[in-house]
């Protein structure tokens, strides 16, 4: 309160008129701010969320008290009239140099004046809390502007506006809105402070930057996520841009530069699948999918992607759809950081790999490394030289394979620094990493997956099949599917047509796989007889089972047979008449054991037997 710190300072004084002779003005300061400003520490209070922050201000607004209740003693004892400003002078000269590791904040004025109309104040007796204070105390006009709701929405809406415009312009812009409505404007330091604030900050990041720029991620949550503990737990697929010089085209009319199209496994960064092309599209995907699946020999836990050109064609969502019905987990992604480690490979190959190539130019344009872009004399030397060498879309992709697959066989410590000690390679991690929750392959499941299709009839015991412009015959020789289906549907591979595989018409049911026939040579010297003997061979087993299948369907209808007559073959009429007969004579004889129940036979009249007429009148 009030009247005990008149006590405390009078008390003070009176020591200080002892003892303040003893020591010069420097040393009275160091003093000061080294001990004496502790008994100012209860004066003051200072709420901030950092316990740290808060204690730095408090001992600053302390020193200050100290030195200037330090200045009103030495004033009273060395100057009683106070009309020099040796003292002031001196003090100020101290605060500049050796006492700035005092301040952290200028709670003491920098000028003699404005320092000794301080101490005088002291001097008259005012309380040492209205004389050294928090800057602005006591200041209702930011508390005024913050309530206008009106003047920070004008704010807002400039930096949300997305025009990004400079924080001179918003000020320029809302004092002259103010001016419109007659309001009293802000002073340059609250708009300052509104912009740095750190709610406004928030809100409006997106929305001034853009929802990709890097300066709004500063204001994006972020979740740590464990690696993937095996290979083929995850894979990624993503395409971006080969930074290299673009090649010619083909037709010699302009540029192009290349993509890859990349099908990397989480757990080892080894690269299984690529695709090369100069568009980003769903047949480029599907082939570098293709081709992870082929050359690992399983289908992943999960494979994460993103919304690529072409993701909801009926071709990809079928594809798509074909690997989430084998078990495999799609995880779809609009955000860059949904496939952070892939993103993060595409660095490595820039950095570490393509920069190797003589025609990579560099990291692309949105780079602020002082390694990312080469000077624009040696783009234009390195584009001629590319011309005239010939620079096309072959020798591009081999370029960029041949770095892919150097990326494959170099060890991780060579260029990871998170990993030094690591000395695998990304196919040796690989491969030697146990795979328990993969999706095993049958045969098929590639076909079934990539391979295009067509629905076929079956017709002469053969499928026809017409790609690009020839036909191709494949002879069914299973009695098992012509006596099952009639159509089909044929999965083949665009390149290499004359091998197929069949499967069902509904369901994914796979039924066999066909080579197509050729013609078989008889003559010269390279005639084959054995192949013609070979194939009569196969066509006399089917028609042996199709015989065996007709022979079970007519057991036992004898009669429907003679009811025919001469309809049906001579042999089949044989067959059927001696088999009556044998029946008949079978039913007659008594059986072993038993007495033999006699039936009336109805004599016949002609020396030749009416056969039809014998088995009505016997049966």
């Amino acid at each position: 309160d009030p009247e005990t710190w008149d006590l405390i300072r009078k008390e003070q004084a009176k020591q200080g008129n002892v003892s303040l002779g003893e020591y010069s003005l420097v040393d009275l300061l160091v003093r000061a701010c080294d001990t004496e400003y502790r008994r100012f520490l209860g004066l003051y209070s200072y709420n901030h969320t950092n316990a740290q922050e808060r204690e730095r201000r408090l001992k600053s607004l302390a020193r200050a008290a100290a030195v200037v209740d330090m200045l009103a003693n030495f004033v009273r004892e060395r100057d009683p009239k106070g009309r020099s400003y040796t003292h002031y002078r001196e003090t100020v000269e101290w605060l500049q140099g050796d006492g700035d590791e005092y301040f952290r904040y200028k709670d003491l004025p920098l000028n003699p004046v404005r320092l000794k109309e301080k101490v005088q104040a002291v001097m008259s007796g005012k309380q040492m809390q209205e004389v050294v204070h928090l800057p602005r105390q006591g200041n209702t006009n930011k508390a005024e502007f913050t309530a206008d709701k009106e003047l920070k929405s004008w704010c807002l809406q400039y930096l949300i506006s997305g025009m990004n415009p400079t924080q001179s312009q918003i000020v320029r812009h809302v004092t002259h809105l103010c001016a419109l409505h007659e309001k009293k404007a802000p002073s340059q330091s609250w708009f300052a402070k509104f912009f740095t604030d750190p709610e406004i900050q928030q809100i409006t990041a997106q929305r001034r930057f853009g929802a990709t720029h890097k300066r709004t991620i500063y204001f994006e949550h972020t979740i740590a996520v464990q690696r993937a503990m095996f290979a083929g737990d995850a894979w990624q697929v993503d395409a971006t841009r080969v930074n290299m010089i673009p090649h010619a085209k083909q037709d010699k009319t302009g540029e192009q530069s290349l993509i890859i199209i990349a099908v990397r496994d989480v757990y080892s960064g080894d690269i299984l699948g690529v695709h090369f092309d100069t568009k980003e599209d769903r047949w480029g995907y599907a082939n570098a999918l293709k081709m992870a699946v082929k050359s690992s020999g399983y289908l992943p836990y999960s494979l994460i992607h993103d919304r690529f050109p072409g993701h909801n064609a009926d071709e990809m969502e079928a594809l798509l759809g074909g690997l989430e019905r084998k078990g495999v987990h799609l995880i779809k992604t609009s955000k860059a950081t949904g496939k952070a480690s892939l993103e993060r490979w595409f660095d490595t190959l820039q950095t570490v790999f393509l920069s190797n190539s003589r025609y990579y130019y560099g990291q692309g344009i949105r780079s602020t490394r002082a390694f990312a872009h080469r000077s624009a004399e040696y783009l234009a030397k390195l584009t001629k030289e590319a011309r005239a060498a010939g620079w096309d879309f072959d020798r591009a992709w081999q370029d960029a394979w041949q770095r892919v697959l150097e990326y494959k066989q170099t060890a991780v410590s060579h260029y990871s620094r998170k990993h030094p000690d690591l000395h695998l390679t990304p196919a040796q991690l690989h491969e030697q990493s146990e795979k328990p929750h993969v999706v095993q392959l049958a045969p098929w499941d590639v076909a079934s997956l990539f391979w295009l299709e067509k629905e076929l009839d079956i017709r002469r015991n053969q499928l026809e099949m017409n790609v690009h412009k020839q036909t191709f015959t494949f002879p069914i020789l299973d009695w098992n599917i012509l006596k099952t289906h009639k159509r089909v549907r044929v999965k083949y591979e665009e390149h290499d047509p004359t091998k197929i595989m069949v499967f069902a018409l509904h369901g994914d049911v796979f039924i066999t796989e066909l080579t197509a026939q050729t013609g078989v040579v008889l003559y010269g010297p390279d005639g084959d007889p054995g192949h013609l003997a070979a194939r009569q061979a196969q066509i006399k087993a089917f028609e042996k089972e199709r015989k065996k299948t007709l022979d079970e369907y007519l057991d036992g209808s004898a009669d429907v047979t003679m009811l025919v007559g001469p309809l049906a073959p001579k042999a089949d009429q044989e067959s059927a008449e001696s088999r009556i007969l044998t029946e008949h004579l079978e039913a007659s004889r008594p059986f072993a054991g038993a007495k033999a129940e006699k039936k009336p036979v109805v004599p016949v009249q002609s020396d030749e037997i009416d056969i039809q007429q014998f088995i009505y009148t016997n049966r």
